[in-house]
């Protein structure tokens, strides 16, 4: 299947989503897993975290598959693309508030604990990833959805009109 390259690079940066959702995803399942299994000291919002968001990465990557392998018309990839700039920003904003408002006398980060005022710095620094990677293709989506519908032959055809409404020898 041919693609323009308008459509080749909203897919390339799709691959590149799922290369960020997917670490995500089993990185904090396997925490979540391993509170459930190892529960050396019982912490239920540790838990939760783990969980929601692996839960969140992964809603993600559902998301990437359908677009992936479904064609699709630009009001419905814009749906998708909301729905994906959505979880993603939910991803973003539990890390950011976990972040700056952890405690640094719990056992879960075995010891590491920075001063507050390099805690928001990592924070400021980390909305990089959901404006560079999830953004643009949400932006993309709306242009998509605004802009007049062009038909190819095989939807002029299926429309019925058989031939140009001008004419050819004009």
């Amino acid at each position: 299947m041919s693609y323009n390259l308008h459509e080749r690079i909203f897919r390339t940066l799709c691959v590149f989503q799922a290369l960020i959702a997917l670490p995500a995803m089993f990185s904090m399942g396997s925490y979540a897993m391993g509170n459930v299994l190892y529960p050396y000291y019982p912490d239920l919002y540790a838990f939760v975290k783990y969980f929601c968001i692996s839960f969140l990465a992964a809603g993600i990557l559902f998301i990437i598959i359908v677009e992936r392998y479904h064609k699709s018309t630009p009001r419905i990839i814009f749906c998708l693309e909301m729905s994906k700039s959505i979880l993603a920003t939910l991803v973003w904003i539990w890390i950011l508030f976990d972040a700056i408002m952890r405690d640094c006398n719990s056992e879960e980060h075995w010891g590491v604990c920075y001063p507050k005022n390099v805690k928001i710095i990592q924070a400021a620094i980390s909305i990089l990833v959901p404006t560079i990677a999830f953004y643009p293709t949400l932006i993309y989506a709306a242009v998509l959805v605004s802009q007049p519908r062009l038909f190819t032959d095989r939807e002029r055809g299926a429309s019925g009109e058989s031939e140009p409404l001008l004419g050819e020898g004009m």
